[in-house]
């Protein structure tokens, strides 16, 4: 899912291949903090019902635009308080 690759992810910085899940951290539109987003897309199926390496890729790209859509970061405290 690295940029510039086949099925590429836009802001994904890192990941590690698996047999049956793609696990990766994503920082999308430049944000300075990284959102670890890691999802296990096991056994993803296509249209046909065959699990497949490009299923996979989908579902998790899916996986990380709900993650995007539903969750923001919030600041709780400021650096330095006490």
């Amino acid at each position: 899912m690295l940029p510039g690759l086949v099925y590429g992810y836009e802001g994904v910085d890192g990941l590690k291949p698996a047999i049956r899940n793609l696990p990766a951290t994503v920082s999308p539109g430049g944000e300075t903090k990284r959102r670890p987003l890691d999802f296990g897309c096991h056994d993803a199926k296509d249209a046909s019902g065959k699990t497949t390496k490009e299923a996979r890729f989908k579902e998790t790209e899916k996986l990380f635009n709900y993650g995007f859509n539903q969750y923001s970061l919030e600041t709780l405290y400021p650096k330095g308080y006490s």
